[in-house]
């Protein structure tokens, strides 16, 4: 099959949520494009909910995915012809895992329905990135490095209309009279960032956002909101959609209903949409997984901390985002849980508010 996949054609209209419900195989054989690189992480954008997975045999365990990536590394095991993968995707809604326990008021389809791929790096390379970029010009990047050489330094190039603009090394650089990232003109850098072999590029934007009791600010200027929710469900396949058609429904908010901000309710998005808003000036709250219920149970606690972690990581880099929703849709006050997920955010991204959605005093 072709991904993202759905493991179900769904009818328009009426159709019971077992319909994608149960287990279902994936194989794949592929080459080792890159086999001078020594570390190979296997990387799943997302799989919907669970996933054993098989790599030449063996059995490289269980996974949750869900909403969220999941990384393997698989360089052990990759060799240079006819790699064998195999995938048991389970479907089936797990009441230990957010958003299920109680009921949900929204599909969550079934299979690998995002991208998958490989990334091969050197020995000693980057894991993750935080990009931090206001409207002073004031940049901050941090990495996460993974068998580092003491040897080696991580420098980084800064990118406007792909003339260099800066060159430093560490991880602050402060930029004269940056162009700003705003609804209008949402002007993105390119940031390349090198350590050793190991290179990346990602998109910045300057600016700065807030919100306060006088109302939410982008770069000092008082903006009205006008916002809509989005789930990730298309006709036929669920939420196996690609690329264009993520692209497609933010250009249809934005430029086909006059909205300036989407909240992904309740769960992170496609990659591709989140990229698209960057690229269009379309605002973004991204939410944990969930609606109404919170369980008492310590594993769907777990969950939701990791979910929460795992979400962070994968978006915290992107301008469009202005908060974390990081309180279940419409779920009752749980100051043990929610204070947990604050100090995930307080460690991974100290700059961002985070705001939920509540349906009582």
């Amino acid at each position: 099959v072709d991904l993202p996949h759905t493991v179900r054609k769904l009818p328009y209209h009426y159709f019971p949520q077992t319909s994608y419900q149960g287990l279902f195989t994936y194989e794949k054989t592929f080459d080792d494009e890159n086999p001078s690189l020594p570390v190979k992480i296997l990387h799943f954008d997302g799989v919907m909910l669970q996933m054993q997975v098989y790599l030449n045999g063996m059995n490289l365990g269980h996974f949750v995915s869900g909403y969220l990536p999941v990384d393997i590394d698989v360089s052990k095991l990759l060799v240079e012809k006819g790699n064998r993968l195999t995938v048991v995707v389970d479907t089936r809604e797990d009441k230990g895992i957010p958003p299920f326990g109680e009921a949900v008021d929204y599909l969550t389809f079934g299979g690998i329905y995002r991208k998958v791929c490989i990334y091969a790096h050197p020995a000693s390379y980057i894991s993750s990135l935080s990009i931090t970029a206001d409207m002073d010009g004031h940049l901050e990047v941090k990495t996460t490095l993974v068998n580092p050489n003491p040897e080696l330094k991580v420098s980084h190039i800064l990118y406007r209309d792909g003339i260099v603009e800066a060159e430093f090394l560490g991880e602050v650089l402060d930029l004269a009279s940056p162009r700003l990232w705003t609804l209008e003109d949402p002007y993105l850098y390119t940031l390349k960032t090198i350590y050793g072999d190991d290179e990346r590029e990602d998109k910045a934007g300057f600016r700065n956002a807030i919100f306060t009791p006088e109302g939410f600010f982008l770069n000092r200027v008082k903006t009205k909101i006008v916002g809509l929710n989005r789930h990730q469900t298309y006709p036929y396949f669920g939420a196996a959609a690609p690329a264009s058609l993520q692209e497609d429904d933010a250009n249809i908010l934005k430029f086909g209903l006059g909205a300036n901000l989407v909240r992904t309710s309740h769960y992170s998005d496609d990659e591709s949409f989140l990229d698209q808003c960057d690229r269009i000036g379309l605002l973004l709250i991204d939410e944990v997984p969930g609606w109404q219920h919170i369980s008492s149970d310590r594993k769907w606690r777990t969950h939701l901390r990791d979910f929460a972690y795992r979400m962070i990581l994968k978006e915290r880099n992107h301008p469009c985002l202005v908060g974390y929703g990081l309180r279940i849709d419409e779920s009752p006050d749980d100051h043990e849980l929610y204070s947990t997920l604050q100090q995930v955010k307080r460690e991974l991204d100290p700059h961002r508010q985070s705001l939920g959605v509540r349906n009582f005093k």
